[in-house]
């Protein structure tokens, strides 16, 4: 019997309610049934209440060593001080996209105010597809996977006992208490991270982010239906230009101090991918009085505000900044790829909210599934049966 884990708990529980949110928000918006809306809202404070706990506990079994998850051996040791401990927990991947994904779910309180209305209703829901987007995403790679499940996968993919795949790694790693379940200390944290700069820039980097997930969503939905997006946007926007500028400015300080460039800027792929959705960004805030080219230019920046990210994690470009890699780049291509194509269709063919709503749940039941199957990077004959049976449906 496998040791229950309040991190993989929680974790469950929060993909359960984001279905929860999902089925409601479909129901709602198919049956007109406008008394559940009080549902969406209970179901959304507690998402993001259990995410801003996990959050803490993440922090808290890096503060703490708990090196029984691969993730925490990966990015810390006994050494490393407490600080730096701390910001290790958003070193990697997997910690950078469950911060993403609990910051878009915070950022987007202020719009519960307005739920009551079916444009923020669909803006609050696209959010909450991002953000769940992240956090599977980052639960998939490992983000609270321990030791244990890691040896008992590859004792039962080489058919050798579980005994002999612990020698092998304690010849890397050192000592393994078994009864713990846990390495005596971790791989620690590299060295060029170990720097105050680099304790500050990828959260400010990812605030921005989070920040401009929102407008984009905002965007996506005057799409479906139009009304005064901008005046909800605004704020999202310069917080969020304000958040890229000083992540961009404190980068270039960590390459000058660290790297030994002789400069701020080397025209790295990730400045380079950054600056770019920066450039949108300053673009979208002076052009929001143009109607339909203010909509694509913020949703040109959310694109590229996830090319960025695909640029640092997928490890097709080199670059400094590449300090992890995301083992499932096939998702983040396929979720800039929707975050063009659904907009287009949307405006090219005025497909409606019945069909919007068909886009956006069949593959969010996909993913759903997928992510229980722990299949996500392939796409099989039984997906495309389900867009079609979905479709059928609301048709």
């Amino acid at each position: 019997m496998s040791e229950f884990l309040i991190e993989k708990f929680l974790m469950d529980l929060l993909i359960i309610f984001f279905l929860f949110y999902i089925l409601n928000f479909v129901y709602i918006e198919l049956k007109k049934d406008y008394t559940r809306i009080k549902n969406l809202k209970m179901i959304y404070y507690l998402l993001t209440f259990i995410s801003v706990l996990l959050f803490g506990i993440l922090i808290y079994d890096f503060v703490s060593s708990n090196f029984k998850f691969i993730y925490v051996t990966n990015y810390s040791s006994r050494e490393l001080p407490t600080i730096f401990k701390a910001f290790a927990s958003i070193a990697g991947a997997e910690g950078t996209f469950y911060l993403w994904g609990m910051l878009i779910l915070v950022f987007s309180l202020p719009l519960l105010r307005k739920i009551d209305d079916t444009n923020i209703r669909y803006a609050i829901t696209v959010s909450l597809i991002f953000s769940f987007f992240f956090i599977a995403v980052s639960h998939i790679s490992g983000l609270f996977k321990t030791w244990i499940e890691e040896f008992r996968d590859i004792a039962i993919r080489v058919n050798r006992p579980i005994e002999d795949i612990i020698m092998l790694y304690q010849q890397r790693l050192g000592p393994f208490d078994f009864k713990e379940g846990a390495f005596l200390n971790g791989r620690g944290l590299n060295p060029l991270l170990q720097n105050f700069w680099m304790l500050i820039h990828p959260l400010i980097v990812f605030i921005a982010y989070s920040l401009l997930i929102i407008p984009f969503s905002l965007a996506f939905s005057s799409l479906i239906k139009d009304f005064d997006w901008k005046r909800f946007s605004i704020n999202y926007l310069r917080t969020g230009w304000i958040f890229l500028s000083l992540g961009i400015i404190i980068g270039g300080i960590w390459a000058y101090e660290v790297l030994g460039w002789g400069g701020f800027w080397a025209w790295d792929p990730v400045e380079t991918s950054s600056l770019i959705a920066w450039l949108f960004l300053t673009a979208s805030l002076h052009i929001l009085e143009r109607k339909d080219f203010a909509k694509f230019s913020i949703i040109i920046t959310g694109f590229f505000v996830i090319f960025a990210t695909f640029v640092t994690r997928s490890g097709v470009w080199q670059s400094v900044h590449a300090f992890g890699e995301n083992p499932y780049n096939i998702l983040l291509v396929a979720l800039m790829i929707n975050m063009i194509l659904i907009p287009v269709l949307i405006y090219l063919f005025n497909i409606g909210k019945r069909l919007s709503i068909y886009l956006v749940l069949s593959q969010t039941i996909i993913f759903m599934i997928k992510y229980f199957r722990n299949e996500l990077s392939k796409f099989t004959l039984f997906d495309l049966i389900i867009i079609i049976v979905i479709f059928i449906l609301l048709i």
